[in-house]
């Protein structure tokens, strides 16, 4: 979605969202990502919901037991330092 105008991480990982973050804080890699961000060609509000409305009406409705997290993840695990 945001192709190379943002900073990617996986949101069960939060030592991928720190290395995010931490791209973030450096003003070089800030600045790059505003020169990229003023100079792309960006969707209007109005492409955009035109394409959320194209898909919704692609896709039938989602059942009750897909909608529902089939792995949730506990508070406990998300704050462990994965192992090398």
């Amino acid at each position: 979605m945001g192709r190379d105008l943002c900073a990617y991480f996986s949101p069960y990982d939060p030592w991928d969202m720190k290395d995010a973050i931490r791209t973030l804080l450096d003003i070089d890699a800030r600045r790059s990502f505003q020169t990229k961000i003023e100079s792309a060609p960006l969707r209007t509000w109005s492409e955009v919901a035109r394409g959320i409305e194209a898909v919704i009406i692609q896709r039938p409705p989602m059942s009750d037991s897909f909608q529902k997290s089939s792995h949730p993840v506990k508070d406990d695990e998300t704050c462990k330092k994965p192992k090398d």
